[in-house]
């Protein structure tokens, strides 16, 4: 009986391992803040890709100065 509950939790356990092996590898998407200036479309990114620089935007009495990374 010890030896099957050992099993099973070696086979949840890799059951886990498995399920998680996956995540990480995108597409990741990707999306700009404009703090109220005009809209800036998200963008879909491989693993290992490259966000393509997006229009500067606008938003009256305002200067835009360039895009910052606020990461998660």
């Amino acid at each position: 009986m010890k030896k099957l509950l050992i099993l099973v939790c070696i086979a949840a356990l890799l059951l886990s391992l498995v399920s998680c092996a996956g995540a990480g590898r995108g597409p990741y998407i990707v999306t700009f803040e404009t703090d109220g200036g005009t809209q800036t479309a998200s963008q879909e990114v491989k693993k290992g890709g490259h966000v393509q620089k997006p229009q500067d935007p606008e938003r009256e009495g305002y200067t835009f100065t360039g895009w910052a990374y606020r990461g998660e």
